[in-house]
């Protein structure tokens, strides 16, 4: 573990969005695109067929929050 790593877990949070926001900022100044993987691709697409198939369903997203926090 490096000394970044040890520190991280000790900042308030606001200070920890702060750093989020800043390397996924710099991350975009990047020379090359960043390249969804392989199986991202396939995935979606059997989700989009899950969809067509009417075989996948969705939820509001404050739906889902409060879902999640009963279970």
């Amino acid at each position: 573990m490096t000394a970044l790593e040890k520190e991280i877990p000790k900042l308030p949070k606001l200070e920890k969005l702060g750093f989020m926001e800043f390397i996924w900022t710099d991350l975009l100044k990047g020379e090359d695109p960043i390249q969804s993987p392989d199986w991202h691709h396939l995935e979606l697409e059997a989700t989009e067929k899950r969809i067509q198939e009417g075989k996948e369903h969705f939820q509001d997203w404050n739906a889902a929050k409060e879902a999640i926090r009963r279970a």
